[in-house]
Formats: structure tokens, C-alpha cells, sequence
């Protein structure tokens, strides 16, 4: 599926003035060789032009040929869609890459007064056929544990997406995180308090198998000269 970014009235600033995404942290996986870290970058509206070209890039056809059913690739770019109009219209904006491949992107708000953080959308795909980026997703989420930590937050929540690619659902995937369902507001939430603190019990289990390191006193970067999409097309 084709989305075309112009058809959806999407703002197309002028490229070297646009780009403006800021690292804030590298993630490697203590399986895996130091060059397969993924870095983190803050995004926002001034990267909507690569965020679009991303989304027009990613050839899921090519990544999963074999899927039976089709309309997993429309539930995949719509998750992305998602995501992309979200950071549109305000929300921040975060982007994991592996090597120079970005492989998944989040939007999210704080809420009531800076006490919580909001889980918009999330989307994670494969830079290689026929298997998924291993902790894509869950780099992306290290890094808003970190943060709800240092800015103390209460809890986070979101909507899980009800239908993911492949008959799978987020649920599943937050609550390995340590996420529990509040049934009475349909989401699913992570809270923290004086007794206990559900973000650091989530670091440390991530910390298992993955390093994460902060970048502090980072520069802004232009995403089209640091990351490449041509593993995806």
C-alpha cells in the first residue's frame, strides 16, 4: 500500500531547513556486535518530510513475501500513519535506527500537568525479509522508561492497537514490559509510586539484555545525511 503524504494536506517544509531531529540515546543489544546499535533520535514537525519519505519507502511486500494475508501490510502503514500524523499535529516524536535503518518510531504526549505520559502510536518493521528487527520496539520504550524516571511521572498509558501485522496485538508486547489492562478505561497503564516503581523494575529488565546509553549535549542532525532508507524500498 501507497500512502501519498501530499494527498493528506501534509506539510512539506524546505529540506535544509527542516531537519532538525536530536540523538538522545544508543541501545545496544548484549547479543550483538557494537556496529548493530540502534541510536535514538527526538523527532518532531520539522521532520515530517523524512518521516514521509519513510513511510512512502517501506516496501513491506519485499520484507514479507510470504504473508498470506495482505491487509497486514495496509494494518502496518496505517500504524506508521499513525504515528507520522500524530507528530503532525504536536505530538513528540521519538525514532530508533539500526546501523543507519530506521526500523521504529513512537508518538507520545505528556499528560495531566507533566504527571504522565500518553502512548499514542507505535510501529516497529523489519530492514531485512522474512524476520523482525529484534527490540525495536523495546529500544524505543527504554528510553521513555528513562525518561518517566528522571522526570518522576506517575504512570504511562496507551490503547493498544487491536489488530497488528501477522494476527499479532501490542498486548502482548506490553505486558512483557510490565504494563497491566485497566478494563473500566480500556487501556493499558504502568504505574509508579513511594512503594513501588513499575519503570525502574521495567529498566532493569531490559538491562538484561540490552546496554542503553544516554547522549547528552547532543547536536541536531539532519536525518537525510545520518540515516539511509534504501534497505527498505
Amino acid at each position: 500500500m501507497k500512502i501519498n503524504p501530499n494527498s493528506q494536506n501534509t506539510t512539506q517544509p524546505n529540506y535544509k531547513q527542516s531537519f532538525k531531529a536530536l540523538p538522545v540515546a544508543k541501545i545496544r543489544l548484549r547479543n550483538m556486535p557494537a556496529a548493530d546499535e540502534f541510536t535514538l533520535y527526538s523527532v518532531g514537525k520539522n521532520d515530517l518530510p523524512f518521516l514521509n519519505e519513510l513511510l512512502e519507502s517501506l516496501n513491506l511486500e519485499k520484507m514479507y513475501p510470504n504473508i498470506p494475508d495482505k491487509k497486514d501490510f495496509d494494518r502496518w502503514k496505517d500504524m506508521l500513519y499513525g504515528a507520522i500524523t500524530n507528530i503532525k499535529f504536536g505530538s513528540d516524536g521519538l525514532l530508533s535506527a539500526r546501523k543507519s535503518t530506521p526500523c521504529s518510531v513512537m508518538s507520545y504526549n505528556d499528560i495531566n500537568n507533566g504527571t504522565g505520559i500518553y502512548l499514542a502510536h507505535q510501529a516497529a518493521w523489519p530492514i531485512e525479509p522474512n524476520q523482525g528487527t529484534k527490540c525495536a520496539g523495546k529500544s524505543i520504550m527504554r528510553h521513555v522508561f528513562e525518561k518517566a524516571v528522571n522526570e518522576h511521572k506517575n504512570f504511562a498509558m496507551g490503547v493498544p492497537e487491536r489488530m497488528s501485522p501477522r494476527g499479532k496485538t501490542s498486548r502482548d508486547y506490553l505486558h512483557e514490559l510490565g504494563f497491566v489492562e485497566n478494563i473500566k478505561n480500556a487501556t493499558i497503564e504502568m504505574h509508579a509510586n513511594e512503594k513501588s516503581n513499575k519503570f525502574s523494575d521495567a529498566i532493569k529488565k531490559l538491562d538484561e539484555i540490552m546496554d542503553y546509553k544516554k547522549i547528552d549535549n547532543a547536536e541536531e542532525v539532519d536525518l537525510h545525511t545520518v540515516l539511509n532508507l534504501d534497505l527498505l524500498k
